[in-house]
């Protein structure tokens, strides 16, 4: 849902709180990439259509993880006061890849 709030054109998103969703979302996708997929088809009307799956036995065991190693590195950036490498570590979550935009 959040991704109506990204602009493709501009490259930017519309809500903060939506963004910081989306690069917990992204967090999780990068650090086990089996636990959320997409299966793309077309409907029984012949539009495009995608299910999301999510494993949800794998949550604890690697998105958990995943989720922990990235609130850590940037918990890091923030209390060193470094907010180049904060900024341009945080914006690489914030990107939209083609699936996604697929998804949009």
């Amino acid at each position: 849902m959040g991704l109506k709030y990204f602009d493709a054109e501009k490259q930017e998103w519309g809500q903060a709180h939506v963004l910081a969703a989306w690069v917990i979302f992204s967090a999780l996708r990068e650090g086990d990439p089996e636990l959320i997929s997409f299966d793309f088809h077309k409907n029984a009307e012949g539009k495009d259509w995608f299910t999301l799956n999510i494993a949800r036995e794998r949550i604890r065991e690697h998105g958990f993880p995943a989720l922990e190693r990235f609130l850590h590195k940037l918990h890091v950036y923030k209390s060193i006061g470094d907010f180049d490498t904060a900024k341009v570590f945080f914006d690489n979550y914030s990107r939209v890849d083609e699936t996604m935009m697929k998804v949009r």
